[in-house]
C-alpha cells in the first residue's frame, strides 16, 4: 500500500525561502563590510567648538543647551557665550574672546550656548533667558526682546557684571575685517581681561 508524501504548506515553503535570502544576504554582508569605515570616536567639544569656530583646538569652550543657560544665569559665577557658527560676526568674536582666556588659568571654561534653534522655536527656555536679561535687550518693532549673536554675559555672585553684544547688530554695509581693526581688537581683549580679573573668586 503506497503512502501520500506529506505537503509542506505553501506559507512555510515561502517562510524558509526568505529566511535562507535573509541569511545568505547577512553573511555576504558581513564578509564584505569595510570595517576601516566604521564611525570614529566622538571628537571633543573643544575640537569641534574649533571646528566651526576657526580658532586652535586647545580652547576652554564647553557646550551647553537653554535648560544649562537658565540655570548658570542663577548661579554664582559664569561666562557665557551666546553665538552660532552661521554667523560671521560670531566667529571674529569667538577667536578674540579665545585671546583673552586662554592664559587665564583662573578660568577653566567659557560655556557656549548655540541658541539659533531654540530662537526660532522660541522654546521656554529660551523665553526664560530671554526675561533674565530683558533690561538689556532691545525691542522689535512688533514689541518683541531676542537675543542676538555675538553677546557675552559674565557672572559673579549671580549678578551680571558684564553683558557685551557690540557688534550683534552693525550696519549692513559693515564687514567684521573693517569693524574689526587692530586697535579695536587690542582694546577688546584688555577690556575682557579687566572683567575676568574682577570676575576672580576673592581669597
Amino acid at each position: 500500500m503506497k503512502t501520500k508524501k506529506k505537503k509542506f504548506p505553501l506559507w512555510r515553503k515561502l517562510l524558509y525561502t526568505a529566511l535562507f535570502i535573509l541569511f545568505t544576504g547577512l553573511f555576504i554582508f558581513l564578509g564584505t563590510k569595510d570595517y576601516n569605515n566604521a564611525p570614529k570616536n566622538k571628537i571633543s567639544e573643544q575640537e569641534q567648538f574649533a571646528s566651526e569656530y576657526g580658532i586652535e583646538e586647545n580652547n576652554k569652550f564647553t557646550y551647553v543647551n537653554g535648560k544649562k543657560v537658565q540655570e548658570l544665569l542663577n548661579s554664582e559665577n559664569a561666562i557665557i557665550f551666546f553665538a552660532f557658527p552661521q554667523n560671521e560676526w560670531s566667529k571674529k568674536y569667538a577667536e578674540i574672546l579665545n585671546d583673552a582666556v586662554k592664559d587665564n588659568k583662573e578660568i577653566d571654561k567659557v560655556y557656549y550656548y548655540n541658541f539659533k534653534l531654540d530662537r526660532e522655536s522660541r522654546t521656554s527656555y529660551y523665553e526664560n533667558i530671554v526675561n533674565k536679561l530683558s533690561y538689556y535687550l532691545s525691542k522689535s518693532d512688533t514689541n518683541v526682546q531676542n537675543i542676538n549673536a555675538p553677546t557675552l554675559v559674565v557672572l559673579k555672585d549671580k549678578k551680571i557684571i558684564y553683558y557685551d553684544d557690540e557688534t550683534s547688530t552693525t550696519k549692513s554695509n559693515e564687514t567684521k575685517e573693517i569693524y574689526w581693526t587692530e586697535e579695536k581688537i587690542a582694546k577688546k581683549i584688555k577690556e575682557f581681561k579687566e572683567i575676568f580679573e574682577a570676575n576672580k573668586d576673592e581669597e
